[in-house]
């Protein structure tokens, strides 16, 4: 119920599961090095809260910047 009412407020809903999964997907990608260490420190806070939920929109009002920057760092994030 929660992941509805997210989505119809605008949200994005994303899975424990699913989280968990990414991550581990990540892990492998990047060999010894901690995925994390690959982003930059706006990819890492775009990354941090897009794992909570938070939509483009959200996440460009908390972090003072522009949905059309948002965006892409927010795609650029998922693939490190």
């Amino acid at each position: 119920m929660s992941a509805i009412r997210k989505v119809a407020s605008g949200g994005t809903y994303i899975s424990q599961e699913t989280a968990e999964n990414m991550a581990l997907s990540a892990l492998s990608k990047t060999g010894d090095a901690p995925p994390h260490t690959l982003l930059s420190e706006r990819e890492y806070q775009v990354f941090d809260l897009m794992i909570a939920g938070d939509s483009v929109t959200e996440i460009a009002n908390r972090l003072n910047i522009s949905v059309k920057t948002s965006a892409p760092t927010r795609r650029a994030s998922c693939k490190n």
